[in-house]
């Protein structure tokens, strides 16, 4: 597995992007990452990488002050990059979700796919009107997105979207940051499956909506 972080000129906030390329393999299809609201984004960089190794060039995207709604777009400045690619699919967790909905309403023509983690489009954002391919994964011990939420958003979505309910999860473990001294961070509930376990139905979904594009 090969990690490279590339720093760009074109802006002066977190001017950088992580990216991970599969070995012995040239991937013709990658996944853009937005990270969730004051997270560092290195703290993704666990699922990024299991994503990689099955093939996938994955993209982890730092944005300005670590806040998507200021980078909404940057993956225009990356996706002509990687002239190799062939499909293009973009997520990101809560905030960073959100603002992966709003890039895919935007240049629905440079995605397939969309990659919720914990989040849902506003109607701002809405995707109902696309063709993309979509899958929203949610936990039911993460009062942050709550399946009342997701059930409330659906209309927001294309019809076929795949839901995946996380039994057990919660909002901190989609990614690997450090809530020191509490277990989580605030706001969150308590785990009932470790982050290993939560981890690997993430990144299975997320490899199923991949395979599809």
């Amino acid at each position: 597995m090969d990690v490279e972080k590339i720093v760009l000129p074109w802006t002066l906030f977190n001017p950088y992007y992580y990216v991970f390329t599969p070995k012995n393999t040239i991937p013709r299809t990658a996944f853009i990452f937005y990270p969730g609201g004051l997270v560092d984004p290195r703290s993704y960089a666990p699922p990024l990488h299991e994503i990689a190794a099955k093939g996938y060039l994955a993209i982890l995207v730092s944005m300005p002050f670590d806040l998507a709604p200021f980078g909404p777009s940057r993956a225009n400045r990356i996706l002509p990059l990687y002239s190799d690619i062939e499909r293009w699919a973009i997520g990101g967790h809560l905030v960073g979700g959100a603002y992966a909905c709003k890039y895919a309403k935007d240049f629905t023509r440079k995605v397939k796919g969309v990659v919720i983690w914990a989040s849902y489009p506003s109607k701002r954002f809405r995707l109902n009107d696309t063709d993309l391919k979509v899958v929203s994964i949610y936990a039911t011990n993460n009062p942050n997105c709550n399946a009342d939420e997701i059930d409330a958003n659906k209309p927001f979505l294309p019809a076929d979207t795949v839901y995946v309910e996380i039994k057990g999860g919660n909002h901190t473990q989609f990614g690997y940051y450090d809530t020191s001294p509490d277990p989580v961070q605030s706001g969150d509930g308590i785990a009932e499956i470790s982050r290993e376990d939560q981890q690997t139905q993430i990144i299975q979904a997320t490899l199923d909506l991949l395979e599809k594009l």
